[in-house]
């Protein structure tokens, strides 16, 4: 069975529902261009700034939207959600990576925490830059990681509206994109990349064989997969034949 075609059923298996998740489009590189173009031109910077952050953080961690961001405002729970301390760095001054502190995940059952480690890319892409330029407006205030000027968490449901708008923006239906659409993006760009399944397993955080449980991943290789997916990005790649 082609690899793309193996990770397609795991994430149908992982979703519990046999081809729903499948119904809505990834986003790749291609677009998040796009994306950014969209907001760059409207809003303020820091708007801008920290739904960039958000959505390539979203990517390159293999992330599901809802694991960065709060559903309601008002469901904001330090101990729950990110906040400032949830993100570290190898290096303040040069990093090389961000590691991501999630304490409560849909792929985290058991509540036991997870570490998302992003690589930097060095390119316009770069998830690293991206959340150093936020966290620099930001601030290390209290409150939620990703938060509004006015210092309201940023939602989940807010999130996939301006993704939608820069999407509609760049002529594409904005109705078949959801929050899945980037962590789904991340794993078929890394598999046309012919990127080890055990490794993309890894940074997706999805069940598999119990063989699985006894991979060690070194973290270096892991930020490897970063940039390997912002090249393909520079290249077309996906993003033309979507």
């Amino acid at each position: 069975m082609p690899r793309l075609e193996r990770i397609i059923k795991g994430l149908r298996r992982i979703r519990g529902q046999q081809g729903k998740a499948l119904q809505k489009r990834i986003i790749v590189p291609a677009i998040l261009r796009q994306m950014r173009a969209y907001w760059v031109g409207i809003g303020s910077d820091y708007k801008c700034t920290m739904l960039w952050a958000t959505v390539v953080t979203c990517f390159f961690g293999f992330m599901l939207a809802g694991e960065l961001v709060v559903s309601h405002a008002q469901d904001f729970e330090p101990k729950k959600h990110l906040t400032f301390d949830s993100v570290a760095a190898d290096s303040w001054a040069e990093p090389t990576l961000i590691q991501v502190s999630l304490r409560t995940s849909k792929t985290d059952p058991y509540g036991r925490g997870i570490n998302v480690v992003v690589g930097r890319t060095g390119d316009d892409l770069c998830p690293v830059q991206a959340m150093f330029n936020y966290l620099r407006m930001r601030g290390n205030g209290e409150g939620a990681l990703f938060k509004h000027e006015d210092g309201s968490p940023f939602t989940k449901p807010q999130l996939v509206m301006e993704v939608r708008k820069a999407l509609e923006s760049s002529g594409y239906c904005k109705a078949e994109y959801s929050g899945n659409s980037f962590r789904a993006g991340a794993a078929t760009t890394a598999a046309e990349l012919k990127i080890e399944d055990s490794i993309i397993k890894t940074l997706g955080r999805w069940e598999s064989t119990a063989y699985l449980l006894y991979i060690r991943i070194p973290r270096e290789q892991l930020v490897e997969v970063s940039r390997d997916l912002a090249q393909l990005g520079k290249s077309g790649g996906l993003g033309a034949r979507l």
